[in-house]
């Protein structure tokens, strides 16, 4: 290597390699790995300086590197991990709800399944559109198999009908083939959504295709792990309030009154109200009106 492509490696690294480390420990919550990864994606240019000083775009480059070294870490752990439910927050809300503390009581203890990395929640989340969970599990499994690493290169190679074959539907990888589009030429940045308030990421999150209100809501409550997430759109939740307060109906002005108790523990509200929506006490009943 050459003394002028050592002199614009080092250059890059001394411009780019604070925000690229800033992000994977950002989206790590581990600074040895985001500090190894970060030295990754500099030993790969490395390799490939004499191609890459051609390069339009090398910070962009730089970060889609780092992006694609994030997915295989989180590849490797778990697809999906198991939070506990933080003690302060059971505590705020049974001292904030008698109703709740009681369901929180009979209910116990909730994890918060999590979904590792936010690239792969979007997907995850759109292939699980109006399926079972088992069919959704066994689509992204397929989808591991034949792709290897999930990202958005991957993606593109494949294309749809390849997607298709896994077992989706047309729309749904077109929206993904979208949406890994979007990510690989800068159109969209994931990591500016993980920076983002609530309204605002969920504002970016739905302007993608096959990304509504609910499914950029439940992103950030089990992806990005944001404390004050209650979906007025969630059926189950809905259900949940009719059952614990004994309401036929939930309309918007009273969800809004929940939302109002329970905040800024919303989130850690949604996970009881789920649970009993789905049986988790057996003699609670909906008082919704039978048709």
């Amino acid at each position: 290597m050459s003394a002028a492509q050592e002199e614009w490696v080092h250059q890059l690294y001394l411009q780019h390699a604070p925000d690229l480390y800033r992000i994977a420990k950002y989206r790590l919550q581990d600074p040895d790995t985001a500090y190894d990864l970060t030295q990754e994606v500099f030993l790969t240019l490395l390799s490939k300086t004499e191609v890459m000083r051609k390069h339009p775009n090398p910070a962009g480059w730089l970060r889609l590197t780092l992006r694609n070294k994030l997915n295989h870490e989180f590849a490797r752990r778990t697809t999906r991990s198991k939070h506990e439910v933080p003690e302060t927050e059971l505590a705020w809300l049974r001292k904030k709800d008698k109703r709740l503390c009681e369901v929180i009581d009979r209910v116990g203890h909730i994890d918060r399944t999590a979904d590792p990395e936010l690239f792969s929640s979007v997907i995850h989340h759109i292939i699980g559109q109006q399926i079972s969970t088992k069919a959704q599990a066994t689509i992204w499994q397929r989808m591991q198999d034949t792709l290897g690493e999930v990202n958005a290169e991957t993606i593109l190679s494949a294309g749809v009908p390849r997607l298709q074959s896994l077992g989706m539907t047309f729309r749904k990888a077109e929206y993904i083939t979208d949406f890994a589009g979007k990510v690989h030429t800068g159109a969209f940045d994931l990591d500016a959504v993980a920076h983002m308030g609530d309204e605002d990421a969920i504002k970016a999150l739905s302007s993608l295709k096959g990304i509504g209100v609910w499914t950029a809501e439940m992103i950030l409550l089990f992806c990005l792990q944001r404390p004050d997430i209650f979906s007025f759109d969630d059926l189950a939740i809905q259900r949940g309030l009719r059952m614990v307060y004994h309401h036929r109906s939930i309309d918007r002005g009273l969800f809004e009154k929940y939302r109002r108790r329970f905040s800024p523990y919303c989130s850690t509200a949604s996970l009881y109200l789920w649970a009993v929506a789905g049986g988790g006490i057996p003699e609670m009943r909906d008082y919704k009106p039978k048709k």
